[in-house]
């Protein structure tokens, strides 16, 4: 990749995780592709990310550090960066994540190959600390547009970046969703430009018991709130598809799971089959330790559309 390659602005939102963020912020200091801005935005920790920051960076005159006073939340967080970022490219990383060392040289160059291209995602590992295991999360080779009216293909923001210019104005997130943020975000972007996939491991995702910047709790306001914005574009089938994961998400324990269930018979017989094909390949991705499963079975049975 040439030195004068494009600016590549690397967003990190932090709080209280002084543990983990070292190793977040390593990985992107440490890329192979050196011509990047890491703006990390401290959420009001309780303890300010400062210390942390100096201590990985070093003086790295690429870091800079901005901080809220109270709590805003990560949608606001990343706001404040991409309002603050200067790059051509911009970057996605949790305080929890890491990125392999080519991640965003590889990603870069893809991004050179195809010009007509605007977001790119890739593979990634998912370690979860609970079960003591990685796995792999292999998605589909390709997608289109028409795939994320139906589910967040890109997914965790681990190893999502944008072309600034393709985007246009839709890099910003919806502060006002509880979740889905990133899925709205994306659904934007995609209806202005195409996505690519690197098909190589590029970073790990964690998965743990620890407080998460987002309550999990809060998913299906999230999915109401997508539904909300987004319902005049969706398809029949989608619609009932994105409802039956709002029913998936009522209650616990038995109630849940009779939910899941229930969620199953929708009045459109599409929408049941791929509900049906969601709920089998996701049972046989956790036999076969393979959690990208899913998102592979979803796209081939969407198809073209």
């Amino acid at each position: 990749m040439p030195a004068n390659g494009p600016l590549v602005s690397v967003v990190l939102p932090t709080r209280n995780r002084p543990g983990r963020l070292p190793r977040a912020l390593s990985s992107v200091l440490a890329q192979t592709y050196k011509r990047l801005e890491l703006l990390v935005v401290d959420d009001a920790s309780s303890t300010p990310a400062e210390e942390v920051v100096d201590q990985v960076g070093r003086g790295d005159r690429r870091v800079q550090l901005l901080r809220f006073e109270k709590q805003m939340g990560a949608s606001a967080a990343r706001n404040a960066a991409f309002k603050r970022a200067a790059g051509d490219v911009i970057a996605f990383i949790d305080d929890d994540d890491q990125w392999k060392p080519q991640k965003l040289e590889r990603q870069v160059s893809y991004l050179a190959a195809h010009p007509r291209t605007g977001i790119v995602t890739a593979d990634f590992e998912v370690m979860d600390e609970r079960r003591a295991e990685i796995l792999i999360h292999r998605g589909p080779a390709s997608f289109r547009r028409h795939h994320l009216w139906w589910f967040n293909l890109p997914g965790s923001f681990v190893c999502g970046i944008a072309r600034r210019e393709a985007v246009d104005g839709e890099l910003w997130l919806d502060e006002s969703f509880l979740s889905a943020e990133d899925w709205d975000m994306w659904v934007r972007c995609a209806r202005r430009t195409s996505i690519g996939v690197v098909k190589e491991v590029l970073g790990r995702q964690t998965l743990h018991a620890d407080g998460q910047l987002t309550d999990p709790s809060s998913r299906l306001q999230g999915l109401k709130a997508f539904e909300g914005r987004h319902a005049p574009s969706l398809s029949k089938a989608s619609l009932a598809f994105l409802r039956a994961h709002q029913q998936m998400e009522m209650g616990t324990g038995i109630r849940k799971r009779l939910n899941v269930l229930r969620s199953l018979a929708t009045d459109s017989p599409r929408a049941s089959t791929l509900l049906l094909v969601e709920q089998s390949a996701r049972q046989i991705g956790k036999v076969r330790r393979d959690p990208g499963l899913v998102d592979r079975a979803l796209v081939r049975a969407i198809g073209s559309e």
